[in-house]
């Protein structure tokens, strides 16, 4: 009877021990439902609560880290570059009036660069803590598109890129903040327009159903491959590393369009091959 008593009762003190060397993975073997089979089942209530916290706690960490990473690193070379050439106007090393200009021209760009980068980070957490200024109305999005996709022929037809849309004959109602709505748009015109060739197509579609519209961007740039499709919604990733520099984007895009659609109470998805494309399509709720 003594034994009986103090197994369980000692397997506990094991448990808690182990919990306070943080090893939150033993737990007590239940063989009754009396004081001490309830005692012994609130410590493995415990223990597992724990183990769950402290690995979300890990896990947030880790992410936290990374992100800064991420930023430094993106932070690091428009500041180089910025630095460079300024230190070398500074310094008259370069006399060429053009060539001046080349380098007060990479300065703006690289300004430019950092100022996205600082407004995307700033909506990225507005959206993620639940501050973002968020209205929704009853609007057409046929008209939105149009808007959107004629502000943007010009930047288009600078990558020498033909910019195309469809939408239905009559007006597309939906509930949505049309900013939002808009943004949502540019950022994924943007993101097809930084990896189409010069002389490719973006196509932008817009279609109606039943409870929801519909929109669709396609591209016929260099395609994702199916490994890192899972990856392109996450802060700071880039498919192409190799042409990071060479694109004016901040790896925020997607991961600002994702949150928006939901949001919206929406999904987006996307198909894409290497070397066929790739199709971001997007529902929002009517």
């Amino acid at each position: 009877m003594s034994r009986s008593l103090s197994r369980p009762l000692l397997q506990m003190q094991d448990v808690a021990r182990s919990m306070a060397r943080g090893d939150y993975s033993k737990r007590v073997r239940i063989s009754g439902d009396d004081e001490i089979g309830l005692l012994a089942d609130s410590l493995n209530t415990l223990s597992r609560e724990l183990e769950e916290k402290i690995n979300l706690l890990r896990q947030v960490d880790e992410t936290r880290r990374d992100f800064v990473a991420s930023v430094s690193h993106e932070l690091r070379t428009p500041l180089t570059i910025i630095q460079g050439n300024a230190e070398a106007l500074l310094d008259r090393v370069i006399e060429d009036p053009a060539k001046q200009r080349e380098y007060l021209n990479n300065i703006l760009e690289e300004t430019l660069r950092l100022r996205r980068l600082a407004n995307e980070l700033l909506d990225l957490r507005k959206i993620e803590t639940g501050e973002v200024n968020f209205y929704k109305e009853r609007v057409d999005a046929a008209g939105i598109f149009t808007g959107v996709v004629q502000r943007m022929q010009g930047l288009a037809e600078e990558k020498q890129i033909q910019l195309r849309l469809e939408t239905p004959e009559q007006a597309v109602p939906v509930e949505a903040d049309p900013d939002r709505l808009g943004q949502i748009l540019i950022n994924l015109i943007e993101n097809a327009l930084c990896f189409s060739p010069g002389g490719g197509e973006v196509f932008v579609k817009l279609m109606e159903g039943k409870h929801e519209m519909i929109a669709e961007v396609r591209d016929n740039g260099p395609g994702i491959p199916e490994s890192e499709q899972k990856f392109i919604w996450d802060k700071f990733y880039k498919v192409d590393k190799s042409r990071s520099r060479s694109v004016s984007g901040t790896g925020l895009g997607l991961a600002i369009v994702k949150q928006l659609v939901e949001l919206h109470g929406g999904t987006v998805t996307l198909s894409s091959k290497p070397g066929q494309g790739t199709t971001f399509r997007f529902t929002i709720p009517k």
